[in-house]
């Protein structure tokens, strides 16, 4: 994580652990360390879905978080093989080698399949194919509902994974979600020992 000669103190209110006081501790400095972004955006009344804690995609074209929009139709070929969904905002494909491309499909009811392989269609930057599989979502287009919404980009980079710390109405009928970045690391001290720090009365 880090190395320093300076340790910060801090106070675990009961706790008697020594091993647990430590990864603790580890975890309180891993969260300074390492979930440092601020992220804060304005979303519809779909912002209500997620809560404190919730663990969201977000993407943006700036930072390249990939690239978002919404589906307007999906349709499978006759062999019933792949899906081709027609998209909002156009999708570029990486032309290095070995790049994979992916897309994650958001649902009305908040929930998210993907992400999964895309392929690009020749002659249509707003249309990708995806395999079809067991589990493939059913989309709906119905004019009452809200479109199914996607996030594209690189594998491992389809959208900014976030991790949601306040829940805001506004005035204007618009909801502000503010976010951090999202990094497994500070889990990663859960089963640690405290290491010996030669005074055995500690």
């Amino acid at each position: 994580l880090e190395v320093g000669n300076s340790p910060e103190n801090f106070t675990a209110a009961g706790v008697t652990n020594r091993d647990l006081a430590y990864r603790l501790g580890m975890y309180r400095r891993a969260l300074q360390w390492q979930l440092r972004e601020n992220i804060i955006f304005k979303s519809g009344w779909e912002g209500y879905i997620p809560t404190f804690g919730d663990m969201i995609s977000v993407s943006h074209d700036v930072p390249k978080w990939g690239c978002g929009g919404v589906i307007h139709s999906a349709s499978l070929n006759t062999a019933g093989t792949k899906w081709t969904l027609a998209l909002s905002a156009p999708v570029v494909f990486s032309s290095a080698t070995g790049a994979v491309q992916q897309i994650l499909i958001g649902l009305s009811d908040g929930s998210v399949y993907g992400p999964v392989t895309a392929s690009p269609v020749m002659g249509n930057d707003k249309a990708v194919t995806v395999p079809d599989a067991t589990g493939f979502p059913v989309l709906t287009f119905a004019d009452n509902q809200e479109l199914p919404k996607f996030i594209f980009g690189l594998q491992n980079y389809v959208g900014k994974l976030c991790r949601v710390l306040s829940v805001t109405p506004n005035s204007d009928e618009t909801i502000a979600i503010h976010c951090s970045n999202y990094d497994p690391v500070v889990y990663s001290f859960d089963s640690l020992t405290a290491p010996i720090n030669g005074n055995t009365n500690q």
